[in-house]
């Protein structure tokens, strides 16, 4: 939201576009420990946490993606 707006100055078309950007976001920072639920291997593969746009791991099911990219 821009700051000095309400809620009630966001529209629906903004909301909309939010939303969209938001999964776009969301889909890409995902990349690098997407498929990997199991807790002790997302905390052997990435020991300091994930920290930002992850490169998938080798063997990964996107090896080869780059950071940002869309799953």
């Amino acid at each position: 939201m821009i700051a000095g707006t309400s809620v009630r100055d966001v529209t629906v078309q903004d909301r909309l576009r939010g939303a969209v950007w938001g999964q776009f976001v969301g889909d890409a920072a995902a990349l690098g420990t997407h498929w990997i639920y199991d807790l002790q291997e997302l905390s052997a593969q990435f020991p300091g946490g994930v920290v930002g746009f992850e490169s998938p791991q080798p063997g990964h099911y996107h090896e080869g993606r780059k950071p940002g990219d869309q799953t």
